[in-house]
């Protein structure tokens, strides 16, 4: 555990981005063995199972890493945590009303209790795996390498959002003609990580921003269980202006996340100041 937790801060890079890649490595992987439908607004336990596997390798990361501590469910700032995120919320609930106003409500229907139970599942476990693994682990390395000064803070948490948002360049295994949507995915999630990431060094609580996580991911997709997408179809790309109007309306959320940070840096500058008169 030592050598592991020692690896990880010296080589902050390589270990990051190790961790990542066999991570949605395995996720995919996972997704293509175990998952069997060919819809991809199914769920069901496979869908489940596909992403418990990778999830419990990001713990076992947080174990041997030495963040363990980190992940530990408590209930001190969650609420804290959920009011910092109401951008994020508000974000969410703005997806789910256009996402029904342009759905064709001749091809909409009522899911299945279990379906909406397994979708439900699965919004959290994206939440509790991402989070985990670029807040609970890569963020949390990032500091203990870089240390709680403002500059280091303010580093840990942009490159820890970068990763965390290059990480949906993976979709393009999915949807390979949608670059620039995928693009702005990137961008936008970036962004949001940064808010993320403020949060939870606000909170001091890795489960407010994963219920955060997975109340945004809820409101943006419940939408696709209501409604019975046709295989024919083929997905539109993004434009520029559209992708570069999106990344715009999504710089308020990192300008509030280093809002958010100010009373970290004057508590650190504070705790410094302690520090040095009791030496």
């Amino acid at each position: 555990m030592e050598w592991t937790t020692k690896f990880a801060q010296e080589h902050i890079y390589i270990f990051s981005f190790m961790v990542t890649l066999i991570a949605i490595g395995l996720l995919y992987i996972c997704n293509f063995c175990i998952f069997k439908s060919d819809n991809d607004l199914s769920y069901d336990l496979n869908r489940i199972l596909a992403y418990l596997i990778p999830l419990i390798f990001v713990f076992v990361v947080c174990l041997f890493s030495g963040n363990i501590s980190n992940i530990k469910f408590h209930k001190g700032g969650i609420g804290t945590g959920v009011l910092f995120g109401w951008l994020i919320i508000a974000d969410g609930v703005y997806g789910f009303v256009s996402s029904y106003i342009s759905f064709d409500k001749s091809s909409l229907s009522f899911p299945s209790m279990q379906k909406t139970i397994f979708f439900t599942l699965v919004m959290l476990l994206i939440g509790i795996l991402e989070e985990v693994l670029c807040r609970g682990v890569i963020l949390n390395n990032m500091l203990n390498k870089w240390g709680h000064t403002k500059t280091g803070i303010i580093k840990s948490v942009i490159l820890s959002s970068l990763i965390f948002g290059l990480g949906h360049l993976v979709n393009l295994f999915w949807q390979p003609t949608l670059i620039i949507g995928t693009v702005t995915q990137v961008i936008y999630t970036f962004l949001i990580g940064i808010l993320f990431a403020s949060i939870y060094l606000r909170c001091k609580n890795i489960w407010a921003v994963v219920i955060l996580h997975a109340i945004f991911d809820w409101l943006c997709m419940v939408s696709g269980i209501y409604h019975t997408a046709s295989s024919s179809v083929v997905p539109v790309d993004n434009s520029i202006v559209s992708m570069l109007i999106t990344s715009m309306l999504y710089i308020p959320f990192a300008l509030l996340g280093f809002f958010l940070l100010r009373k970290i840096f004057v508590e650190d500058m504070s705790q410094s100041v302690t520090n040095t008169k009791s030496i």
